[in-house]
């Protein structure tokens, strides 16, 4: 409900805008064929409902879902700007990372139920089954400063679309 209100919110100005440049550049006030407000409420013959795949939103009672792990080299300070998507029913989250240091990298954690997240730190792993792939994995950020000039800050905000 609560971002349902804020894309109305968001529509409103950006159409007051659009309106009022439209109607000044008409010899007559012509408005636009629909009126979006911060009032606007499902039931309003101009309400079209937000298209989102995980909606409904609800606040959960066990916030942060993600917090720094002071046992992890590269998430033991601070956790910020995460990104998601769903793939086969599972949310994976990218984030930012940042050790004692500051220097940031971006982590992955997933998640079935939206709100457990498992991440590679924490991930429990079998050393029989353990690959090449794996051992690079452990305890580390999937994407991390490797140049010279990337190592006072490290990589930042991770994006992902699909």
């Amino acid at each position: 409900m609560l971002t349902s209100h804020l894309i109305v919110a968001f529509l409103s100005l950006h159409f007051t805008a659009a309106q009022a440049t439209y109607s000044n550049t008409s010899s007559s006030a012509t408005s636009l064929p629909f009126s979006i407000t911060p009032d606007t409420v499902e039931g309003d013959p101009n309400y079209t409902a937000p298209i989102f795949p995980i909606l409904p939103f609800n606040q959960y009672a066990g916030n942060p879902i993600l917090a720094p792990n002071p046992a992890s080299n590269f998430e033991s300070a601070y956790l910020y700007n995460p990104t998601a998507i769903v793939l086969n029913e599972t949310i994976f989250l990218l984030y930012r990372a940042q050790n004692e240091s500051k220097v940031s990298s971006v982590g992955l954690a997933w998640s079935t139920d939206g709100t457990t997240f498992r991440s590679m730190v924490e991930q429990e792993y079998d050393p029989r089954t353990l690959t090449v792939y794996d051992q690079t994995r452990l305890n580390r950020p999937i994407i991390y400063a490797t140049e010279p000039w990337e190592q006072g800050g490290g990589t930042e905000d991770p994006r992902i679309v699909r």
